[in-house]
């Protein structure tokens, strides 16, 4: 298995070119005639790219390299062959002629343009210093992967489906029930927001002398103080808020928002400013403040169900925060919105049966993503590679990778599908920075399935594969993973 890169554009403007490696060799010459074959001078270790029989060679040209063996002490090679073809032994493609030249390492294919999807054989002699020559090396073979745009074919960049249209309208009238710790200084609650930005703020503070809820109306970025409920005029202090669980509950209708602490009535306030939106959490590092979220649930009309979480399966639903034990610990500078797109990592699945009465021969994959990505065909791994495809810099360049399946495949019925990640893509890059190239893990795939006929079956990424949760309720590259085994008949089989 090797990488290789992709041609062709994706979503978010993300262009994918063609790389190309340039190299020189010593000029053909017409040497005479050499010395009959030397029984102890032979080549070994061949190597083309750096591997052994890579797959999924690009479009770049290849580099050949090999090692002498010989009987003889301080024997140096002094001229080479090669030979490359379609089958084992054969120069139908390109010969370089006998050339003169110590260089092992390093030695650019100089034939015509190669052909995508294709095994090629090469080998090589050399000569010594003393004219002997050495026999034809054991073959060693290329296979070249998808070398542009056209030879990706229909394959479509295929993603798990967005939360459904139209979600934020659900979250107009509603009762958000929280369960919290006020571990220290002051919480806030966000209510009908519909980004970070934009929305209530509830804050329950304890830095002043007696304890306040300090309702907020954000805009823009800007916070504007609504006011100040004096809690010690209903019996909370200080000292008491910042132990033990509390339950706030928020209950929206129309422009009337009512608070209670614990059952108790603290605060009844209209405000119309802002009509839908979701709930979320913040703090600010500056006086130290932390809270502790251990469990919050969403009502809206008609007792529908909005949110409920369960930290304990490990699964923050929030932009921000860490879940620790059975909470959402929110802390330092943090504002942790609902996303309802923060569900488990997606699988991506696909169905479909090979030739009836025909005989494979051989079976490939293509394959790439935007973030990491790791296949199965029939419950079995494909490749060893992890962290598939590598970060670029994927407005310039995605790689992608190619792989031997013909083992994996079963006559009649089979099954493929993938495992997606964020990974650099729109996961943690740097100190805490996320998404910085795209928000959507997405996977673009292509199964070539050769038969003994010579017939061709193609499998594609398309609309006609389905998507699912996975038992990964979260991966990253710096957070680590969380595995959900009560969902382990989500994986990809």
């Amino acid at each position: 298995m090797s990488a290789s890169r992709l041609g062709f554009t994706v979503t978010r403007g993300v262009l994918l070119v063609l790389l190309v490696v340039a190299g020189l060799v010593g000029g053909v010459l017409h040497l005479p005639a050499s010395a009959a074959p030397s029984a102890g001078f032979g080549v070994a270790g061949m190597t083309t790219n750096g591997r052994v029989d890579p797959l999924g060679v690009g479009g770049e040209k290849p580099s050949f390299g090999w090692r002498l063996t010989s009987s003889e002490r301080g024997t140096r090679q002094s001229a080479y062959e090669i030979r490359v073809g379609r089958e084992p032994g054969s120069a139908d493609v390109w010969t370089s002629g006998k050339v003169s030249s110590d260089r092992q390492v390093g030695v650019v294919y100089a034939g015509p343009a190669l052909e995508a999807g294709t095994r090629y054989y090469w080998s090589v002699r050399a000569w010594t210093g003393k004219g002997e020559g050495s026999d034809w090396s054991a073959d060693a073979f290329f296979e070249t992967g998808l070398l542009t745009a056209a030879d990706w074919g229909d394959t479509q960049w295929i993603a798990r489906p967005s939360a459904a249209a139209g979600e934020l309208e659900r979250w107009t009238n509603y009762s958000a029930i929280v369960n919290l710790s006020l571990d220290n200084a002051a919480f806030g609650v966000f209510l009908r927001a519909k980004d970070v930005d934009n929305g209530y703020m509830w804050q329950l503070s304890t830095t002043g002398a007696r304890p306040a809820l300090r309702p907020h109306l954000k805009v823009n970025g800007n916070y504007t103080l609504l006011g100040s409920v004096d809690l010690g005029s209903h019996g909370f202090t200080n000292d008491g808020l910042r132990s033990g669980q509390h339950t706030l509950r928020f209950d929206l209708t129309g422009a009337t928002i009512a608070t209670r602490l614990d059952g108790v009535l603290i605060d009844t306030r209209s405000d119309s400013t802002f009509t839908q939106g979701y709930v979320g959490f913040r703090t600010h590092a500056d006086a130290g403040e932390k809270g502790s979220v251990h469990d919050a649930v969403v009502t809206g009309a008609g007792g529908a169900v909005l949110l409920d979480t369960d930290f304990a399966s490990g699964r923050n639903p929030f932009s921000g925060g860490s879940v620790v034990g059975s909470a959402l610990v929110v802390s330092g500078t943090t504002d942790a919105l609902y996303d309802p797109a923060a569900r488990p990592l997606p699988l991506l699945r696909k169905e479909f049966s090979t030739a009836t009465g025909k005989t494979i021969t051989s079976a490939r994959v293509y394959a790439s993503a935007l973030g990491v990505y790791e296949l199965a065909i029939n419950g079995k791994r494909v490749g060893d590679q992890v962290l598939a495809p590598g970060w670029t810099n994927y407005q310039t360049r995605i790689q992608s990778q190619s792989y031997d399946v013909t083992k994996l495949l079963d006559g009649g019925s089979n099954v493929i599908g993938a495992s997606l990640a964020t990974g650099w893509w729109a996961g943690k890059v740097g100190i805490g920075w996320s998404r910085q190239y795209g928000d959507t893990p997405a996977l673009v795939a292509r199964l070539r399935i050769v038969y003994g006929d010579g017939t061709i079956q193609w499998i594609d990424t398309d609309r006609s594969w389905t998507a699912g949760d996975g038992p990964f309720v979260q991966a990253d590259l710096q957070d680590g993973e969380t595995y959900d085994a009560g969902r382990r008949t989500g994986r990809v089989e």
